[in-house]
């Protein structure tokens, strides 16, 4: 089997509270984990608060799980049948996401730490609005306040 990153991740809650540490170390005010589905699958969810700031950071287990069965394509040779290999991809996913979070909030906050970035620019993505949604979502979203043009490869 092909490996890609995170692949044999098994941290789980250990991450998450890891995650929760370096927050509440750098100063955030709360902190909440959830997993929901929506549209394309299940996300990944992790929301904090910084001096008054809410940010939102997402983990879409789907894509996760996408990419890992383009790197470990189900075939005839395998010992699993092609819905059993592909709950081993969601298993992947849901196993490395808590992963993906802490190594993108340590790098995020590694980079504030080093005056490298701001707290804001290091986490701008997930930034809530004052509507509520992110600075994300009004970048991608079709109706949203800031989006951008598609990119040049998109036509």
């Amino acid at each position: 089997m092909a490996s890609i990153p995170y692949a044999s991740a098994a941290a789980g809650d250990a991450a998450i509270a890891e995650t929760r540490e370096l927050l509440y170390r750098h100063g955030a005010d709360s902190f909440g984990v959830m997993e929901r589905n929506d549209a394309s699958g299940r996300v990944l969810m992790l929301q904090f608060e910084h001096r008054g700031r809410q940010v939102t950071l997402k983990v879409a287990m789907a894509g996760y799980a996408a990419w890992w069965l383009r790197e470990n394509p189900w075939t005839r040779r395998r010992k699993a049948t092609e819905q059993e290999w592909q709950e081993k991809a969601r298993e992947a996913a849901r196993s490395a996401a808590p992963s993906i979070l802490r190594d993108y909030v340590k790098a995020a906050l590694t980079m504030v730490e080093a005056g490298a970035m701001t707290f804001e620019g290091a986490f701008l993505g997930g930034l809530h609005l004052p509507n509520g949604s992110t600075v994300y979502d009004a970048l991608t979203g079709p109706d949203g306040p800031l989006s951008l043009p598609p990119p040049a490869d998109a036509e």
